[in-house]
């Protein structure tokens, strides 16, 4: 049996060239080496899925020989839970030996079968523990994390168990949050399109606004904790459903001291259209990127926060850049939007943004700009390659604009208001004269940014060139970001009607 993989595994190498020659369309990852990847895999289906919904042996590596895996490889052999001993003959291959793999992904939710089934499991968490030990990488995907007779020591080595119930939910599913917003495996290509405020303190979790996307429906484990006897584990991701508490394990990486590899775990994967299908989703980039993490084919690198919300900050192989792209936490639930520069004639140019039918709000989605040196508010203007075309910055939170505060409450004082607006008759903040942010339930909101320039009044702050940086764009972005809590907002634009470069105007 164990040569007739081998033999599969042969047949992948030979194919790999062809396949990977063809331009990735979906997965995005750095330049790597040809990977050897390893899958053992088993099934089992407790919601009575269908084939075509369900994750099974042998998709997995399906997906990742496909030519849109974004993967570069060697060579993929899967191998069945029942035949195991195969699995610890393949890892047991010292990792200097050319046949060795770099990765186990570890999709198998029981141990062998039959009466020997305990003997060989026993055999293969040595292996993959010797297999860390040397340099090796794991990866834990789904129903590897979950708890059956005999896998006791195997989560052990993943440093996480998942137990109980784990219920369907195809109305809400779970959110995914990136709680670890620089991590290569979290942040490498995956897109968030709205934030949310999360906390775990016992797992390491500080209050902030994380990025999240939804998978619907998928399966929850409502049950899923880390190790009391763990090593180093740094949570990647989590879930806020309101189910035995409102925080919850969604992945995590795992080392130890004499670990010379690394462990990393995600539990997104019951529902083959997001896990694998989807090669241009989530779900499939966040498996290729753990893949390569723990391959440790991944940049070296951390990259803060440059601190200019209308740039990306993330790696580029080893080296941390400032990319002028859109955000990918940004709410983008406008149902109304529009966007009007206009710069014909030079020292009177206009700037208009509108956002209507907005999620639900409230005053303190906002921030607090009553109080001073508190929130800043960005708008970033991009184009439709993603690229800046400007952007406008309104630093004047509790400061009076002539004999009046800048900034006003609208309706009642905060926290009971619905909203804020701001005037400065000067518009001495990068042009802008007009903020009006107002709360409502969902599809009440609305959001207005109004600048302008006015040279015969000496009124020149606005920056100009938007338009021109405009110019043949069939779409714009646009996002205004609050800094108090990291919140955006963000739409797209894409009915164009005038776009020459001296004019542009969209709505939605």
């Amino acid at each position: 049996m164990y040569s007739r993989r081998l033999s599969i595994a042969g047949m992948f190498a030979a194919i790999a060239p062809l396949l990977f020659a063809i331009t990735a369309r979906a997965a995005t990852l750095p330049p790597h080496a040809p990977l050897r990847i390893l899958v053992v895999s088993d099934e089992v289906n407790p919601h009575g899925l269908t084939d075509a919904q369900l994750t099974q042996p042998g998709d997995i590596s399906a997906a990742l020989v496909a030519p849109d895996s974004g993967i570069s490889l060697a060579v993929v052999a899967e191998i069945a839970t029942d035949d195991i001993p195969d699995a610890t003959a393949a890892l047991s291959v010292p990792l200097s030996d050319p046949a060795a793999y770099d990765v186990l992904v570890y999709f198998a939710h029981r141990i062998p079968g039959g009466p020997g089934g305990a003997t060989a499991q026993a055999g293969f968490v040595a292996a993959v523990d010797g297999f860390l030990v040397a340099g090796g990488g794991v990866v834990s995907f789904h129903h590897g994390a979950y708890l059956t007779a005999g896998k006791e020591a195997i989560l052990d080595l993943i440093g996480g168990t998942a137990a109980g119930s784990v219920p369907w939910n195809t109305v809400e599913g779970q959110n995914v949050i990136n709680v670890a917003p620089t991590h290569f495996v979290t942040s490498n290509a995956v897109s968030y399109p709205s934030t949310t405020a999360y906390s775990d303190v016992p797992r390491g979790v500080p209050a902030g606004a994380y990025g999240f996307f939804n998978n619907t429906p998928d399966e929850r484990y409502v049950n899923f904790e880390i190790n009391a006897g763990a090593g180093d584990v740094e949570l990647l991701f989590a879930s806020n459903y309101n189910e035995n508490g409102t925080a919850h394990v969604l992945g995590f990486t795992h080392r130890r001291p004499a670990w010379a590899g690394v462990v990393v775990a995600y539990q997104p994967g019951e529902y083959q259209p997001h896990a694998l299908d989807d090669r241009d989703g989530n779900n499939f980039q966040i498996l290729a990127n753990a893949i390569l993490y723990a391959a440790g084919g991944a940049p070296d690198c951390t990259c803060d926060d440059d601190g200019d919300p209308c740039t990306r900050d993330t790696c580029v192989g080893s080296e941390c850049q400032h990319l002028e792209a859109p955000a990918d936490a940004c709410d983008d639930v406008w149902g109304k939007a529009s966007l009007l520069v206009k710069e014909r004639t030079a020292g009177r140019e206009t700037l208009l943004a509108k956002l209507g039918q907005g999620p639900a709000l409230s005053q303190t989605d906002f921030g607090t700009p009553l109080l001073p040196d508190t929130t800043v508010y960005t708008l970033c203007l991009y184009d439709e390659a993603g690229a800046l075309a400007g952007k406008t910055v309104v630093d004047r939170a509790g400061e009076q604009c002539g004999s009046q505060p800048c900034w006003k409450s609208i309706g009642s004082a905060p926290p009971g208001g619905s909203g804020y607006q701001y005037k400065d008759p000067v518009a001495a903040a990068d042009g802008i004269e007009k903020l009006r942010l107002r709360a409502g339930d969902a599809g009440k909101s609305s959001l207005l940014v109004k600048g302008h320039n006015k040279e015969s009044a000496g009124q020149t702050a606005l920056p100009t060139g938007i338009a021109a940086a405009l110019a043949g764009s069939q779409t714009a972005t646009l996002q205004l970001h609050q800094s108090d809590a990291g919140r955006c907002f963000s739409v797209d634009v894409g009915n164009v009607s005038r776009n020459d470069g001296t004019l542009f105007k969209a709505s939605r």
